[in-house]
């Protein structure tokens, strides 16, 4: 149990690493694009050098310029409808949905796994031992912040694969989990249920997550098969983190080990 706990730890530590062009449908022109992305790269570059104050210069000099140009107000995410979904008929997220929406296709750098998330999300970043998604430009800079602050509308996490073997309960596990790594906080029961995973109905997953109060972090586990699960730590107000759900849902339901 110690072990998974490191191991689980050992996501949420923070990596600066945001080298993804930024999805503009406005009107900035390819050379302002150009510009964006090289500077975008270069702040990749001073990161690698550990010279992070550089770093956030160059990305927020490269978020003014999208924003000048595209002559819009700021990117906001797709939201859940504001009257709760209905469950799914037999494999609903309790009282979420899986979001019916536009995708996009991210696969880790040494191919090991893969997952979708909706197109109007921002990036999605390998950094290593974890992936990051951001579903704004402005929350993928929130998440460099130390600790974590999102602000309204933000909404990161960082996923990754963990083998953790063989998992009888996993709302208990998850409990156990949640009470070792933030032994000073208080955390929520956790909520489990089951959603179809790419194959189907042929690949029900179990699924639970456990928040962590006055932090505005959820954990979330889901089970990929063979004692794998997908371990995502999820940032976003506490009162906008279940609007998410439906969106973040996409994301486990499609997440795949090769």
């Amino acid at each position: 149990m110690r072990l998974m706990c490191l191991m689980l730890g050992a996501l949420i530590l923070l990596s600066g690493v945001i080298s993804a062009q930024p999805k503009i449908d406005a009107d900035c022109t390819n050379r302002e694009l150009d510009t964006a992305e090289t500077l975008l790269q270069d702040a990749q570059d001073l990161i690698a050098e550990d010279d992070l104050e550089g770093a956030l210069d160059l990305i927020a000099e490269a978020q003014e310029l999208l924003e000048d140009c595209s002559g819009r107000p700021e990117a906001t995410p797709t939201r859940a409808p504001t009257d709760t979904p209905e469950p799914r008929a037999e494999f609903g997220g309790g009282d979420f949905e899986i979001a019916d929406v536009g995708t996009q296709t991210f696969t880790s750098d040494d191919g090991q796994y893969s997952f979708e998330y909706p197109e109007s999300w921002f990036v999605a970043v390998d950094l290593g031992e974890r992936t990051l998604v951001a579903n704004t430009l402005d929350a993928s800079l929130n998440a460099l912040d130390s600790p974590p602050s999102p602000e309204r509308g933000d909404l990161w996490i960082y996923i990754a694969p963990v083998d953790m073997g063989r998992v009888r309960n996993l709302s208990s596990f998850l409990e156990t989990t949640m009470a070792n790594l933030f032994p000073d906080n208080e955390t929520t029961d956790a909520i489990e249920f089951e959603i179809e995973g790419p194959d189907g109905r042929r690949d029900i997953r179990r699924v639970a997550f456990s928040d962590v109060e006055d932090l505005d972090v959820r954990i979330m586990l889901v089970e990929l098969g063979d004692g794998w699960f997908g371990a995502f730590y999820i940032y976003a107000r506490d009162t906008e983190i279940d609007g998410f759900m439906p969106e973040i849902l996409v994301v486990a339901s499609t997440f795949a080990r090769e």
